[in-house]
């Protein structure tokens, strides 16, 4: 004979415990109401598969709220560089980098080659300023884009040296000029020029032995290499915007200006460059 099923009587916060805390009992009662509807559910975790299943819409469902969720961070960061951007695009408008549909132009075009002082660069050739100058004063002028260090020698420059130098800053401070008035963050250092070593280039690229011109300024032998040889890659981006552009004076001029500085410790496998190679 079996034992007869008995009724559970369930205890009652209330009358039963004694609880008076009303917000207590709230929770208590959403608690009992959602047990309610997963009691009338139960029936669906006896379906073929149900856990392969219920984990394939859990997973779903977690990579949908991930989308959300990156779908929301991806459209605030775009709001937040949206008006910079914008803004860059008026002033690239402004100096006829793209035009009014947005389409690259010639500028654009020779812009995008330079690894750095993209405005400038392109300034300085398409205004035709580095195809009136000589080779040495062309390489001497452009090593202020990548020369870095400090000096505290007094350099004596030459007259065409001093107008070149103050060309390129006309042409740096308008581009600055323009980057302020579409207020266009920039955070960096990369767009100051540094014109310590340009008597020393100079020097270097009318044939002087690098022992001469070492005496010509306090800045260490291992940066001057490695300016003169950051050097090099510009006047080669030059060379190739000249060609591209169809200047052949400004391109041979570059030519020159390359093999001027290539050569003697500079561009020999030296203590400096091993370095370097073994740091990559």
């Amino acid at each position: 004979m079996g034992v007869p099923e008995q009724k559970i009587n369930y205890l009652t916060f209330m009358e039963d415990l004694k609880v008076k805390e009303l917000e207590l009992v709230e929770k208590v009662q959403k608690l009992c109401k959602l047990k309610e509807i997963v009691l009338d559910h139960v029936g669906s975790t006896k379906i073929a598969n149900f856990k392969e299943q219920f984990q394939e819409v859990f997973l779903r469902n977690s990579l949908e709220d991930r989308r959300t969720l990156l779908k929301c961070q991806l459209s605030n960061a775009s709001l937040t560089l949206y008006p910079d951007y914008e803004n860059r695009i008026h002033l690239l408008k402004r100096l006829k980098y793209v035009d009014s549909q947005n389409k690259v132009e010639l500028k654009g075009v020779v812009a995008c080659e330079m690894g750095m002082h993209e405005l400038l660069i392109t300034e300085l050739i398409l205004r035709n300023y580095l195809t009136k100058l000589q080779p040495a004063v062309i390489a001497a002028l452009l090593s202020s884009l990548v020369f870095q260090a400090k000096t505290r020698e007094e350099q004596s420059i030459s007259e065409e040296l001093k107008a070149g130098i103050e060309i390129i800053k006309d042409v740096a401070h308008e581009i600055r000029y323009l980057e302020m008035y579409y207020k266009i963050r920039d955070e960096s250092n990369d767009n100051e020029l540094n014109f310590g070593l340009v008597q020393v280039v100079y020097e270097w690229a009318t044939g002087k032995p690098f022992a001469e011109i070492m005496e010509l300024t306090d800045v260490q032998e291992g940066i001057i290499v490695r300016c003169i040889q950051q050097l090099n890659e510009i006047i080669s981006k030059v060379k190739d915007a000249a060609k591209y552009i169809g200047d052949p004076e400004l391109k041979n001029k570059m030519e020159e200006a390359s093999t001027a500085i290539k050569r003697d410790i500079v561009f020999a496998a030296s203590l400096y460059t091993q370095k370097e190679a073994a740091a990559i």
